[in-house]
C-alpha cells in the first residue's frame, strides 16, 4: 500500500478477496457442457450404485426374476459358469453371481475413498493453512511450521504402497484400517496444495486491506485467506478419491484390503485372475472394467474442475488489472 490509497480503494481491495470467493462458487456452478454432463452424470450413477447397488440382486429375485441373486448369495451347481441369461457377467469359483457383485461393490471402494479423501482434507488443509501463514515470521511460528512440514516430508518418504500393506499387516485387517492408512498417504497432498496456496493470497493486495481496516489473524485467516486458498484443494479432491479407488482395490488384489466375502473390486480381480490362465475371463474382467471407469470418471471430474479454476482465475487478472488501474 502506497500512502496515496484512500478508504475507498482499501474497501475495493479488501472486497475483492470476497470477489474471488465468488470466482470458486462459479468454478463449481458454472452451467456444464455435454462431455461435462456425461462425466458428472457418471459420478450420480456411481453414486446411485453406492446407495442401491447392493439390492438390486435382491429386487430382483424379489420380482420373480432368474437373474436376481445377492451379492454374497452361492449358486454352487454353476461355479465358474459363463455370462448367461441367469448370470448375465457369470459366476466366480464359488458360485457367486458376478453381475450382483459388480453392482454391490461400488458401495465399499467409493465410503473408502470417500472416508479416507475428506479425513485427509479435515487435517491436511488446516496444517497446510496453519504452516503457510506462520512461516516466515516469528522465529517460533517458522519452527511449528517448518515441523508440520518435515513431518509430512516423512510421511511421503516411505513407499505408498508399502507403508499401507505394513500398517494393516501391523493393525490388522479391517476397513477402519484401510480408511487410516490411506488418510495418512493422502494427507501431504492436501497439506502442501494448502501451503502454497495460503503463501500466495497473503500477501494479496486485499489481505494487506484488510489488515489496515484493523481485522485481526482469526478474522484475515477465515474471513478472506482460508476460503482464497482452498481452489487447488477442491480442484483435486476427485482425483484423490479415484486415486484411493484404485489403491483400495490394489491392496485388496494383494489380500491386506477389504475381507471377503465382501463384493469389493480389486478384491474379485485377484480371486478371478487365477482362472485366467483355463479360459473364465469373466470373474475378474468384469470387475476390472468397473474399476477402470469409476477411476476414469473421477479423474475426469478433476480435469474438468481444474478447468474451470483457470478459467476462473483469468478472470480474476483481468479484474485485478482493471482494479489497479482504476486505483492509480
Amino acid at each position: 500500500m502506497t500512502t496515496t490509497d484512500t478508504p475507498e480503494t482499501v474497501d475495493s481491495f479488501a472486497a475483492s478477496g470476497d470477489g474471488r470467493i465468488h470466482g470458486l462458487r462459479r468454478m463449481l456452478f458454472r452451467k456444464p457442457g455435454l462431455t461435462t454432463a456425461a462425466v458428472y452424470g457418471g459420478v450420480g450413477i456411481i453414486l446411485l450404485l453406492t446407495v442401491i447397488g447392493p439390492s438390486i440382486g435382491p429386487w430382483l429375485a424379489d420380482a420373480g426374476c432368474a437373474c436376481g441373486w445377492g451379492s454374497e448369495q452361492i449358486d454352487s451347481g454353476h461355479a465358474l459358469e459363463g455370462p448367461s441369461g441367469t448370470h448375465f457377467f457369470g459366476t466366480d469359483r464359488s458360485g457367486q453371481d458376478v453381475f450382483s457383485r459388480v453392482l454391490a461393490a461400488p458401495r465399499i471402494n467409493l465410503v473408502i475413498a470417500l472416508a479416507a479423501t475428506a479425513l485427509s482434507v479435515v487435517i491436511g488443509v488446516p496444517l497446510g493453512l496453519l504452516a503457510g501463514y506462520i512461516g516466515g515470521r516469528a522465529l517460533a511460528a517458522t519452527a511449528t511450521s517448518e515441523l508440520i512440514m518435515r513431518f509430512m516430508d516423512v510421511l511421503q518418504s516411505f513407499p505408498l504402497f508399502v507403508f499401507a500393506v505394513v500398517l494393516v499387516a501391523v493393525r490388522g485387517q479391517s476397513t477402519e484400517i484401510v480408511i487410516i492408512a490411506l488418510t495418512i498417504v493422502n494427507l501431504p497432498v492436501f497439506a502442501r496444495l494448502a501451503r502454497a496456496e495460503m503463501l500466495t493470497v497473503r500477501e494479496q493486495p486485499y489481505a494487506d486491506a484488510a489488515r489496515i481496516l484493523g481485522h485481526g489473524n482469526f478474522r484475515l485467516i477465515f474471513r478472506h485467506l482460508a476460503p482464497n486458498s482452498v481452489a487447488s484443494s477442491v480442484a483435486t479432491v476427485p482425483m484423490v478419491i479415484g486415486f484411493v479407488i484404485l489403491f483400495t482395490a490394489s491392496l485388496s488384489f494383494v489380500g491386506a484390503g477389504v475381507k471377503p466375502p465382501t463384493a469389493e473390486l480389486g478384491g474379485m480381480i485377484r480371486v478371478g485372475a487365477n482362472n485366467m490362465v483355463t479360459g473364465e475371463w469373466w470373474p475378474s474382467i468384469f470387475p476390472g472394467v468397473a474399476l477402470g471407469l469409476m477411476v476414469l470418471i473421477f479423474a475426469f471430474a478433476a480435469q474438468d474442475i481444474a478447468a474451470r479454476m483457470r478459467a476462473v482465475k483469468r478472470a480474476e487478472g483481468l479484474m485485478s488489472a482493471e482494479t489497479s488501474v482504476e486505483a492509480g
